[in-house]
């Protein structure tokens, strides 16, 4: 860094010179390229031209810096209170910044500033609590939309517990907010389980009936949690879910089976052989009848079932090589009709059953 460097920062004329330099001394700070001297200049500068120089070169330093973990606790303060356009980088990245300066930020700046603090990437459950409390949308999507924070399900409960008196949180949260499918799932089961007490309190049901109806009904919702666009992670985490909490069960991978969700099926038989979901796809493709029983009975689906559930993945797959735009409803259709056409003229084992489930899940419509 050179003495007219230094100069030309300070100096009321040449704009555009003034914002060169500042790039210029800026990474050559950040690169380690001044001695200890030279260091505690740069600093200087920085803490003159954040108080005397245009927006433009406060603009300028403050993003070249966001991210500079030796920035001295002033600077970064200094940038921290100017006007949004020079303190948002700041706030949203500097590693500088403490939970006490963030919530002095969140009490006494604007909406814009506090929207900034929403989008680091690390948070502390308690400024979570504080940022939650704020009317702003873009805020609560920023917070949920934060994996660290709302992708797991006790940083889920933590939000929701801090939301809980907070009327546009929750409507939020409701309206606009995509979850994670396994966080979708619990939600809806814990719901369904609240609902079904409810009900077996009002009502006199055969014992274990309503169990089972509701039983099904859930599995049944799970599946309309993923979707032809629902990347392969999320429908990976869901499986593994489901299996942690032993929801992976039979009746529901054949239920994804027959509305023709061949990810989830596949995923899923995955999970439960642990098998590779490549070298399962292959079986499945190859059309080789004995590796496809060898490959169920290690998944644990009933030997029984086995034929049956070759001629609807033979179908399926037959379906998606010549229309591979065809929807999962498009495809539960025809599979349905195709079917009933094997039912009337071969008896293979088990088939009504895999028709039956079928026929249910379109009648009800689960599919997204």
């Amino acid at each position: 860094m050179s003495e007219k460097d230094a100069l030309t920062l300070l100096d009321k004329e040449d704009s555009e010179a003034k914002v060169l330099v500042a790039k210029k001394i800026c990474s050559q700070y950040l690169e380690a390229n001044y001695n200890t001297d030279e260091l505690k200049i740069a600093e200087e500068i920085f803490r003159l031209a954040i108080r005397d120089a245009e927006l433009k070169i406060r603009i300028t330093i403050s993003e070249a810096l966001k991210e500079a973990e030796q920035l001295p606790h002033d600077i970064a303060i200094s940038l921290a209170k100017d006007v949004d356009d020079v303190a948002n980088p700041i706030i949203q990245y500097s590693p500088v910044l403490t939970d006490e300066d963030l919530m002095e930020i969140i009490e006494s700046s604007s909406i814009q500033k506090v929207i900034a603090i929403s989008r680091r990437k690390k948070l502390t459950k308690e400024l979570v609590a504080v940022l939650l409390k704020e009317p702003s949308k873009d805020v609560i999507d920023n917070i949920i939309g934060n994996s660290e924070v709302a992708n797991t399900d006790k940083g889920f409960e933590e939000i929701v517990t801090s939301i809980a008196n907070n009327r546009e949180a929750i409507k939020g949260l409701i309206n606009s907010i995509s979850l994670p499918p396994k966080v979708t799932e619990t939600m809806m089961n814990e719901v369904a389980k609240t609902m079904i007490e409810d009900v077996k309190k009002k009502y006199d049901f055969t014992p274990g009936l309503l169990d089972r109806v509701a039983g099904h009904t859930i599995e049944l919702s799970t599946l309309t949690i993923i979707n032809e666009k629902s990347d392969p992670k999320e429908v990976d985490a869901l499986i593994d879910h489901l299996y942690d909490f032993h929801r992976l069960t039979t009746s529901l991978i054949i239920s994804s089976l027959c509305i023709c969700k061949i990810r989830f099926f596949i995923s899923a038989l995955s999970k439960r052989s642990g098998l590779s979901k490549e070298s399962i796809k292959m079986t499945i493709e190859s059309g080789d009848d004995e590796m496809l029983r060898k490959l169920l009975a290690k998944a644990e689906m009933p030997e029984k079932l086995h034929t049956a559930i070759k001629v609807v993945l033979d179908f399926i797959l037959k379906k998606r090589i010549e229309n591979p735009k065809i929807t999962t409803k498009e495809c539960s259709i025809q599979l349905i009709e195709k079917l009933e056409y094997y039912n009337d003229r071969g008896k293979i084992e088990y088939l009504n059953y895999l028709l039956a489930i079928a026929k249910q899940n379109l009648k009800t419509q689960i599919f997204s």
